[in-house]
Order: C-alpha cells, then sequence, then structure tokens
C-alpha cells in the first residue's frame, strides 16, 4: 500500500507560538531576569502572584515555571520540552500540574479540594505545581482559606496565582506571594514577533500591517497573534498583507477617517461630521473600537501639544507625522482637554446604549461646540 501522509492537526497561532521558556518572554525584562536567577539557585518561593493585563505572558510563564522545576533533565530555565514531564505539562494532562480556573472554580470548597491535593506528594514528577488563573475572582472566604497553606506549603508544593486585578485579593494573600508584575508589550516588541511568525507561516507582510496589528493589541501579544492569523485568513493572492485589510477586519476606523474626522471637529464642520458619522454606521464599524481610536488620536495630538516630538508619537500612532502637526496647530489645549472629557465619558457610556451610533455622532458634535476655528 502506498504511504499516506497524516494531515496534522491545526494548532491556533496563540498556542503554536507560546513561549517554551523563560527567554522566549517577549517584553518582559523584569520578570526574565528575577525568575532566571530563581530558578538557576533552585529557590523559587512557594507562592507567586503573576499580575498585568490579559495576553501579556502571565499563564504561559507559569506553565514555563512548571516544565522548569520539573524538567526530566533537572531544574532549568530551558526546558527540554521532549521529556514525558515536559510534555505533559504542555498537553494539559500532568497529573502533578494543576490549574484552576478561578472564574469557574471560586468557592471554599474549590479551595479546599486544592488544598487537600496539594498535601499529596508528586505523582511522578519533581515538585507539584498548582496554576491559578483569575485568581481575584476567588472568593474573599476562599482566599481565607487558602491563607494556612500558602503560608506554609509542604516542600515539595508551588502556587502559582495569575491575576489581571490583584487589588481585587485579599492584602493578607498578596503578602504571602513573591508579585511578578508583567507589563504591556510595546508596540514595536509586537511588533518584531508577528514578523517573525509571518517569515514562519511563509506569506509576507507590510510594516504598516505589522503595527497596525501591534497597536491594536494595546500591549497583549496573545491577542495580536489572534488578528494576525484572522487577518492572515483574508489574504487573497500572493502579495504581500496590506494595512487597509486590518481595518476591514477589525472594523476599525482607519487613518484617512480618523484624520478626517479630527480635522472637522477642528475646524468646527458639523456637517461633514453628521456625514462621516452616517457612513461609519452604514459599514457597520465597531463604535467601540472607533470610540477607541478617536481617544488615543485625541491624546497623541494632546501630547504634541503639549511638546512632544510629533515624529516620535507618529510611530506608534495611528495618524502620521503631518497630521499631528497640522491638528496641533488647529486645537488648543482646552479644547483638548475638555474634549478628552467627552470622548473618555462617552465611550463609557456606549456600553449600555442601544444606538451608539448617536452617541458617536452626539459627541463630535458638542467637541465642535467645545471649540474649533
Amino acid at each position: 500500500m502506498p504511504n499516506v501522509k497524516t494531515k496534522q492537526a491545526f494548532q491556533p497561532w496563540h498556542l503554536k507560538y507560546r513561549p517554551q521558556s523563560i527567554n522566549d518572554l517577549t517584553g518582559q525584562d523584569s520578570v526574565q531576569k528575577v525568575l532566571t536567577r530563581l530558578i538557576a539557585e533552585d529557590s523559587v518561593p512557594q507562592a507567586l502572584l503573576l499580575s498585568g493585563p490579559k495576553g501579556t505572558g502571565k499563564t504561559s510563564t507559569a506553565r514555563i515555571i512548571a516544565m522548569s522545576l520539573n524538567c526530566e533533565k533537572g531544574v532549568t530555565t530551558t526546558p527540554c520540552g521532549e521529556c514525558k514531564n515536559c510534555q505533559a505539562i504542555q498537553n494539559g494532562n500532568s497529573l502533578d500540574v494543576v490549574e484552576l480556573d478561578a472564574a469557574s472554580h471560586n468557592g471554599v470548597d474549590d479551595i479546599r479540594k486544592l488544598v487537600a491535593d496539594a498535601s499529596y506528594a508528586p505523582f511522578s514528577a519533581r515538585t507539584r505545581v498548582f496554576i491559578i488563573d483569575e485568581a481575584h475572582q476567588l472568593s474573599n472566604s476562599a482566599q481565607n482559606a487558602f491563607l494556612k497553606t500558602l503560608e506554609e506549603p509542604n516542600n515539595h508544593t508551588k502556587f502559582l496565582l495569575a491575576t489581571t486585578e490583584p487589588h481585587k485579593m485579599l492584602e493578607t494573600v498578596r503578602s504571602r506571594c513573591l508579585p511578578l508584575r508583567f507589563r504591556p508589550i510595546s508596540q514595536s516588541e509586537v511588533a518584531k514577533r508577528l514578523e517573525e511568525i509571518a517569515k514562519n507561516e511563509g506569506f509576507s507582510i507590510d510594516d504598516s500591517c505589522l503595527q497596525a496589528i501591534a497597536r491594536s493589541s494595546k500591549g497583549g501579544m496573545r491577542d495580536s497573534i489572534q488578528l494576525l492569523f484572522e487577518v492572515f485568513c483574508h489574504k487573497e493572492g500572493d502579495e504581500p498583507l496590506k494595512v487597509d485589510k486590518v481595518y476591514e477586519v477589525t472594523k476599525a476606523l482607519n487613518p484617512t477617517q480618523v484624520e478626517f474626522l479630527l480635522s472637522a471637529v477642528a475646524k468646527g464642520d458639523s456637517y461633514n461630521l453628521v456625514r462621516c458619522c452616517q457612513k461609519i454606521e452604514e459599514s457597520a464599524l465597531d463604535i467601540n473600537k472607533v470610540f477607541d481610536s478617536l481617544l488615543t488620536a485625541w491624546t497623541d495630538v494632546m501630547a504634541v501639544v503639549l511638546g512632544a516630538n510629533p515624529k516620535q508619537i507618529a510611530k506608534t500612532s495611528i495618524l502620521g507625522t503631518e497630521n499631528l502637526e497640522a491638528l496641533s496647530q488647529k486645537l488648543d489645549l482646552t479644547t483638548l482637554t475638555v474634549g478628552l472629557e467627552k470622548l473618555d465619558q462617552a465611550e463609557r457610556r456606549i456600553a449600555t446604549s442601544s444606538n451608539s451610533s448617536r452617541w458617536l455622532l452626539a459627541t463630535l458634535l458638542s467637541l465642535v461646540s467645545a471649540g474649533g476655528e
């Protein structure tokens, strides 16, 4: 019989390109340095609190720590990823690495079960590791039930708590953990990683497209990789991916639309604001993203008015240098300050509005009345 190649199962890119060692972490130099020293000295504390924005590598890092402590080649900052322990942790079926999603398992009984499990010695690994995701969603009673175990765990047990909102956790819990703070990943670092992924997947992509994807992710690597894949799915032929495809896929304002709207505000051009808002509604753009783009661009213009270098701001802004300079000449600081507050308030209100498009128009018209020429 002829050899029949088995088609490899598709793996989502955000999992395929998940970091596999401490050195693979993008944009987290401080976390890297601390963990490298702790693991190299085999002195990882009994409890770590990994906090920071979504998609910055907290849960991935927790799994890397678990592999680093349990790799069959020994405690190492560069786990092999191939031994039985590493493979089990990567596949999520290790008996010694337990993950608890506190978003759905946040009660006292859930923690009591975890505490009971923590009393057992490792089955096949060196160290038992308990990863609690969204740890801030544990109830106060559950957190209190956890205190004694966090303070005096077994020698063979580590607790890794990951959260986007550490301030919601009890101070008594936080004080028993070594904090590792993850920062939003810079736009340039995200874009560089996306370029590496695109090259590995064998397709070309414009730098402006990379920057647009990186900008939209707000410092989160996971979201940017997911968006890169989504944009790739809309690719046509062998031509490099263009930036217009990003705005088409995300239903967000493109740079031309942002500049047009802000220029209309600066000129007091209510007629064109109304026309543009009608087109936005007809195009079914995501109003949340529309407000986000306007608010971010408005802030960029304000930075230039306050003395920032427009060329420097343009490196991460949706607006180019010339547009930033032109708008900074037309909008004074008072108008920008009032407008910033209005945009921010409207952005929060549209979450409960039945007609967010009207909020957009009303807000832009109020900006005209607040200033402009």
